[in-house]
């Protein structure tokens, strides 16, 4: 679930995932059940039909590293790469889209 934050800053949220709160730590992105909700900026990106999500205040954002395993990847915390046309354009590896997923 992705929850908007009302800090005066557009695009934040805190993101959360079976009752835990999503947070960088250590390079990478973790759920805590006991730890406080990190604030994203997640900006929809027209051109590509997906997000990137930042750490609130710098350039680094969510990036899911290349594997040659088909099992799931953590997804780690490095600089957003981008050029500098209008509108920017990011690295399909550092681009995510959400799904909503059917309640049980």
């Amino acid at each position: 679930m992705v929850v908007p934050v009302d800090i005066g800053e557009p695009n934040a949220y805190v993101i959360v995932a079976s009752n835990r709160t999503i947070r960088g730590q250590e390079g990478g992105v973790f759920a805590f059940a006991d730890e406080p909700a990190e604030v994203w900026i997640i900006v929809y990106r027209e051109d590509h039909e997906a997000y990137t999500i930042e750490r609130r205040g710098g350039p680094i954002g969510w990036t899911a590293p290349k594997s040659e395993e088909p099992e799931p990847r953590q997804i780690v915390l490095s600089p957003l790469i981008s050029t500098d046309s209008l509108p920017p354009q990011f690295l399909p590896f550092q681009l995510f889209k959400f799904e909503r997923v059917p309640e049980q």
